[in-house]
């Protein structure tokens, strides 16, 4: 009997899904291996410099995760994460916790948001994308520079591509989407600034440009580069159900437990092309193909 995958979509405001599954994502790496990473790879790991212990550096990933669930403050966070990073540290660093803080929190909440722009509904009503950037005496003199004139460019113009908030530590800036006519009351430009954001950010969490090869004889982590950035660039709402014949032990649920842990709530996607490559063994080699190029056109992940 034929199985349909079904995508679970919810309207919870409470709970900022695309945001927490973006972060849940990343692969926790060490400063070393992020080293090796090209800049648009590194929106796929996370770490903590000058932290040595990785199970630290895990437990704060996921203390992160559950803050963005819950809404919990920097203040609630810092007492529990935050002192176990410090013990780590040797030294109490409350100005750079708050740092490391808000650079997960606003790139997750920007990537989440980067998501829900992208949707082809929200593109076709709201085509033009304005960077709103937060005008005050901590305004950076990178973002500054945004203000006036403010930058509205169309929503695929390549400078997204390299300006996607935050653009900087600590940047407070985000995108917001425009329909035609205020986007022209207000003024498109014909290009964006020539100001670059810093080395490390401004790349969209769906980055794609393939990785180029590590200096490194042996890379910190083979499978970081591609694997990461095929299986957990797309989230659920990126997918087509696609009705595909499943032997039970083969179904997305089944392979989901495995990847739970390890890629958040990506693991329903990857958990799609682990069962069909299961069933593949099992079915002709052509069937099998076209199951996987639907699953790949629907943008199911890894496929």
């Amino acid at each position: 009997m034929a199985k349909a995958i079904s995508f679970e979509i919810t309207a919870d405001p409470a709970e900022f899904d695309e945001a927490v599954g973006e972060f849940a994502a990343r692969r926790v790496i060490s400063r070393a291996e992020a080293d090796q990473l090209e800049d648009y790879a590194k929106r796929r790991a996370w770490w903590i410099s000058g932290v040595a212990q990785m199970d630290v550096a895990n437990d704060a990933h996921q203390s992160i995760i559950d803050a963005l669930r819950s809404g919990v403050p920097f203040e609630e966070w810092q007492k529990s994460a935050g002192a176990a990073i410090e013990r780590d540290w040797g030294r109490k660093d409350s100005a750079r916790l708050l740092l490391i803080f808000r650079n997960a929190t606003s790139q997750a909440y920007s990537s989440g948001r980067w998501e829900q722009m992208g949707e082809p509904h929200v593109v076709a009503a709201r085509p033009y994308k304005k960077l709103s950037v937060v005008n005050d005496s901590r305004t950076s003199d990178l973002c500054r520079g945004f203000i006036s004139p403010p930058v509205i460019l169309p929503a695929d113009d390549p400078w997204w591509q390299t300006h996607c908030p935050p653009l900087h530590h600590g940047c407070r800036d985000g995108i917001t989407t425009l329909r035609e006519g205020p986007a022209k009351e207000q003024g498109i430009l014909q290009h964006g600034p020539d100001a670059n954001a810093d080395d490390g950010f401004g790349y969209p969490p769906d980055a794609t440009a393939l990785p180029v090869p590590s200096k490194r004889k042996v890379p910190p982590d083979p499978d970081i580069e591609i694997k990461m950035l095929e299986k957990a660039s797309n989230h659920v709402r990126k997918a087509k159900p696609v009705a595909i014949k499943l032997n039970p032990k083969h179904t997305p649920e089944y392979w989901e437990e495995h990847y739970r842990e390890q890629y958040g709530d990506a693991a329903r996607q990857v958990a799609y092309g682990r069962a069909i490559r299961e069933r593949s063994k099992v079915m002709p080699l052509k069937e099998a193909s076209e199951i996987l190029e639907k699953l790949r056109a629907s943008g199911v992940p890894g496929i």
